[in-house]
């Protein structure tokens, strides 16, 4: 009976030591933390105290230095001057946290810095035996930036730029010199700190070859850094409107100029047969073809440059020569003068025609006339009774002699 009061006071003795043990004064903070001047640093506190009897109802959370100058009261006039208004306590104090956030960090907050809890009615501490301390600086973190070395016209890209800081209330803000669809993320990498990631996602233009992509991170204080990767856009040849045929002599010179990435290889064809070039320069993503040939009656001449993303071609327009310009005009001279010809010919017809007609009619109307007036002579002559050589008085009282030829006899007719 006695062994076992023995083993029972012992196992009471070993819980209330374990109880004891998980529920002393302890702390668990960062030794040290970084911190950017001009931005913020949260130094995350969690704390833990022995269980009191009655339930604590009000807890007054403290920060000191080491030679415990308070630097966080909740009654800011408790504080040393060049704290106030910079010191925060972030955590629930009922929650067990005591998380302290100083904005803006100066040069000359350094620390060590403990927690001290004061509860009401039960107990006070300060966990001298954990501190912090803090390395200000004046240059950020490095930004991290990453984007594919070689991309594809018109191909969805993506780009990362991130940060690491200690400020995660104000995290950095991140800019970029391309426009694009962009997102934000927040991790916590560590003890007081944190990653902030910024992805933009666009789709990448023949122009943003050769330009440099730029992501500007602007801190919480001011503080700025850049970023930047130099694109290499793979495209399509671009036949540029510089390319054009002109007169050299009696022949046409060509000239046909393309840019791609990768360069391109560029033909010349007339009536589909590659005319041999004279000169084919590059310079750099240029490639630059000049031919010189008779071109006839043709009226234009096909640039085609291809590389491996694909082929352009183009129509360039022959120029017209003096001899073409002069036989041009040539035969719009004569073109005109030969409707002015016609005109004329047909004003002359019309106008014959016109005069033509009432003389005909006069004609033949004085043509009836007479032929009706003899054939009224005859018969009048039939009527007529002759007596030997002369004409009856009694029958034309004013008639001597009678002639055919007279005029006088148609006097009255």
């Amino acid at each position: 009976m006695t062994a076992f009061k023995h083993a029972l006071l012992f196992v009471i003795f070993y819980l209330h030591a374990c109880q004891c043990m998980a529920s002393s004064w302890t702390v668990d903070i960062p030794s040290s933390v970084k911190a950017l001047v001009g931005s913020c640093v949260v130094i995350p506190c969690s704390f833990d105290y022995p269980p009191p009897v009655e339930e604590v109802t009000q807890f007054i959370g403290i920060w000191t230095d080491e030679t415990s100058h308070v630097i966080y009261h909740p009654e800011e006039r408790k504080a040393l001057v060049q704290y106030r208004n910079r010191t925060k306590l972030l955590g629930d104090l009922r929650q067990k946290n005591c998380s302290l956030k100083i904005d803006p960090v100066e040069k000359s907050d350094k620390g060590p810095y403990h927690f001290r809890i004061e509860m009401e009615e039960y107990n006070k501490y300060s966990y001298k035996e954990k501190t912090v301390s803090i390395a200000a600086s004046d240059a950020p973190e490095p930004v991290v930036f990453s984007v594919k070395e070689e991309v594809v016209v018109a191909e969805s890209l993506s780009a990362h730029c991130s940060v690491s800081h200690t400020c995660p209330y104000t995290p950095p803000v991140f800019t970029w010199t391309h426009t694009g669809q962009a997102q934000v993320q927040h991790q916590k990498i560590g003890d007081a700190l944190w990653r902030t990631i910024s992805t933009l996602t666009f789709q990448p233009r023949h122009s943003d070859n050769n330009q440099l992509l730029q992501c500007t991170v602007t801190h919480r204080g001011g503080m700025q850094q850049n970023a930047s990767r130099l694109l290499s856009v793979k495209y399509t040849p671009l036949i540029k409107n510089s390319s054009s045929c002109y007169y050299e002599g009696p022949q046409v010179k060509c000239i046909c100029i393309a840019e791609s990435n990768p360069p391109s290889e560029v033909l010349l064809l007339l009536s589909d047969q590659v005319l041999p070039d004279i000169k084919k320069e590059k310079f750099g993503l240029l490639t630059m073809v000049t031919v010189q040939t008779n071109i006839g009656f043709f009226s234009s001449v096909k640039c085609i440059a291809n590389n491996t993303m694909g082929s352009t071609d183009q129509l360039l327009s022959l120029p017209h020569s003096k001899f073409h310009i002069y036989a041009g005009v040539g035969i719009g001279a004569a073109f005109l003068i030969l409707i002015a010809l016609l005109i004329i010919v047909a004003r002359k017809c019309s106008h014959k025609s016109h005069n033509s007609e009432p003389t005909s009619y006069k004609q033949n109307h004085d043509r009836e006339l007479t032929a009706q007036y003899m054939t009224q002579v005859r018969i009048k002559s039939a009527d007529v009774h002759y007596t030997g050589s002369y004409c009856s008085d009694h029958t034309y009282g004013n008639t001597e002699n009678f002639d055919p030829d007279d005029d006088a006899v148609y006097a009255n007719v």
